[in-house]
């Protein structure tokens, strides 16, 4: 090998360099970047594990905010029939009310029409025998004139059959 110009203990030499190198960078700088490289994939692994689970936990989101909106739109539902419901009750209510006081109304204008009608007979009535016995008075001053208590007792019997008249 000489004739080559090969020196094998250069190449020993340069074997047992290379060895040496090769177990200085192995253990100096190989591991750390395994190391460095499995711990940025152990990263990557958790952030991929925690997009998905935020994903996941979005999804849910979204399915509850769903959910409680549709039971928002429910509930106000009920409570918009609720008050339809309630408020049907009050104008029933009102309309009830309106109508007693309606027909209360009408039985105290009846009630006042029939006193003053009562009233306006009572002074008819007076009036007529008022009248009656003025002019039985004039009939008997001008028919008999002369004895004045027997026209008292005519005209007293007179009146006593007006009223007999109007009681009955």
């Amino acid at each position: 090998m000489d004739k080559l110009g090969i020196d094998g203990q250069v190449i020993l030499a340069q074997l047992v360099n290379f060895g040496i190198l090769l177990l200085i960078l192995f253990k100096l700088i190989y591991k750390p970047v395994q190391k460095v490289l499995r711990e940025g994939k152990e990263k990557i692994a958790e952030s991929i594990k925690l997009s998905e689970k935020l994903v996941k936990d979005g999804e849910n989101i979204e399915k509850r905010k769903k959910k409680v909106l549709a039971e928002a739109d429910n509930q106000g539902r009920k409570m918009i029939v609720a008050a339809e419901k309630e408020a049907d009750g009050i104008v029933a209510e009102a309309k009830e009310k309106t109508k007693e006081e309606a027909i209360k109304v009408k039985k105290d204008a009846e009630e006042k029409i029939e006193a003053q009608v009562k009233e306006v007979e009572k002074v008819l009535e007076t009036k007529s025998i008022e009248m009656a016995v003025s002019l039985a008075s004039r009939i008997l001053k001008e028919a008999i004139g002369k004895n004045e208590e027997i026209d008292r007792k005519i005209v007293n019997q007179s009146i006593n059959k007006l009223k007999n008249i109007k009681a009955d």
